[in-house]
């Protein structure tokens, strides 16, 4: 079927089958430009609220998903810190079991594991405490210690205590001071 484009001003007239014929003009299978231009604002008012709604959608999912990975670091940095704190105290309890006394400091223990991002330092004590600092928290809700005690069959055995780490954020395992 053919197209016609009829202007206002030309009249249309009907041919046999359905089809339209305008005068003073050849039938032509491309659409009119008046109709090209009114499909377009037409789309193009269309897309906009519905790119405006995108967008908001799009920055509240950002806010959520900012929330949410701060609230996971914030909560799985002080248990690799105990995790790691746990590691270097079975490598000083290896050293206890062999020499009946606490090392000097961490670099006497060979075995060591690396210190992972989440654990910002680790110092040992005189008295076999274990000081592990917790990297990315604020100051002042950053440090575990890992108190050591000596059981009767000679075994050393470290519990852990949050000292300022927030409760919430505390490792099951470590009792809050």
């Amino acid at each position: 079927m053919a197209l016609c484009a009829c202007t206002e001003d030309g009249p249309c007239t009907a041919l046999r089958e359905g089809t339209a014929q305008c005068v003073g003009m050849t039938d032509s299978t491309d659409p009119p430009p008046a109709l090209l231009s009114s499909t377009l604002r037409l789309a193009a008012s269309s897309v906009i609220p519905v790119l405006g709604v995108l967008l908001v959608v799009f920055a509240v999912g950002l806010a959520i998903l900012y929330s949410v990975q701060r609230d996971y670091y914030r909560k799985v940095g002080p248990r690799v810190a105990h995790k790691h704190g746990l590691e270097v105290a079975a490598e000083v309890a290896k050293r206890y079991a062999l020499t009946g006394q606490f090392p000097a400091s961490l670099t006497e223990l060979p075995g060591l594991p690396e210190k992972p991002a989440f654990v910002a330092d680790v110092a040992l004590s005189a008295s076999g405490v274990l000081h592990v600092v917790v990297a990315d928290a604020p100051d002042g809700e950053n440090l575990l210690k890992l108190f050591p005690s000596v059981q009767p069959g000679g075994q050393l055995v470290y519990t852990c205590r949050s000292i300022s780490v927030a409760a919430e954020l505390s490792p099951a395992q470590c009792v809050r001071d």
